[in-house]
């Protein structure tokens, strides 16, 4: 296959050698996030130009961080109390927001169908993985061609939680980690958990490698706090995927 991938502001190669579209938005395009109103939607529109697809043509849900997942269609680009999205379209962009939760972008590149869905603690207990991946093989998908790429994310040693959330993953080995008072959430070993309790195979999962906190040019809400914005990623098939 000659058609590589475009890959922009994401350190995914797992992607590189098939013909898809991975992006995700930096703080240069300012807030991306529904609350951020009309400023947020020319944001949007900036990026969407910058990186070559139509507004239109991006699927946006509105997360409820309860492991929701749908599939998109050419008719409907909103997705209410929405939390991941799969799609074997190649007319349609799946997107998610961010602010120190990965994007994680899964793709089955024999089956020809993309997922997306944010990876939050929240989303993740909820089942997202799970629910992705099952979406992907009810459109033919097997889980074993499945490759799946971690966005940014907040580190574990940037990532102070409470009891609650630690005991949500006390079953996860090393997903917690205790330092006197302190506790901390590696999301990265819950994903990676996660992904290997579908099936999804070691070599098969990459991951960007950024903290979110500690990258200026990304969006932290635990950084930014009440200034915090949200960040916007995309994932899509080339049209030129429809030849192949």
């Amino acid at each position: 296959m000659n058609i590589r991938s475009k890959r922009i502001n994401l350190n995914l190669s797992i992607f590189d050698k098939f013909p898809v579209l991975l992006a995700t938005s930096t703080k240069e395009y300012g807030d991306m996030s529904q609350k951020g109103g009309e400023k947020a939607k020319e944001n949007r529109k900036k990026f969407f130009d910058n990186i070559g697809i139509l507004p239109e043509k991006v699927h946006i849900p509105s997360p409820i961080h309860e492991g929701c997942v749908a599939i998109a269609n050419s008719s409907d680009n909103f997705y209410p109390r929405i939390d991941g999205l799969v799609t074997n379209n190649h007319s349609v962009f799946l997107s998610i927001k961010t602010a120190d939760c990965p994007a994680i972008f899964f793709f089955d590149p024999k089956a020809r169908i993309i997922g997306l869905t944010h990876g939050g603690w929240k989303n993740l207990k909820a089942g997202a993985i799970k629910n992705i991946v099952q979406k992907m093989i009810e459109l033919q998908s097997c889980r074993h061609d499945i490759l799946v790429g971690i966005g940014p994310f907040i580190c574990t040693k940037c990532y102070e939680v409470g009891t609650i959330t630690a005991i949500s993953f006390s079953e996860i080995n090393r997903a917690v980690k205790y330092d006197g008072d302190k506790i901390n959430l590696s999301l990265l070993t819950i994903i990676t958990y996660l992904l290997k309790e579908e099936g999804i195979l070691t070599d098969k999962i990459d991951c960007d490698g950024r903290c979110t906190y500690q990258t200026k040019n990304l969006f932290s809400a635990r950084r930014d706090g009440n200034n915090s914005q949200m960040g916007i990623s995309i994932f899509g098939m080339k049209e030129d995927y429809q030849n192949d």
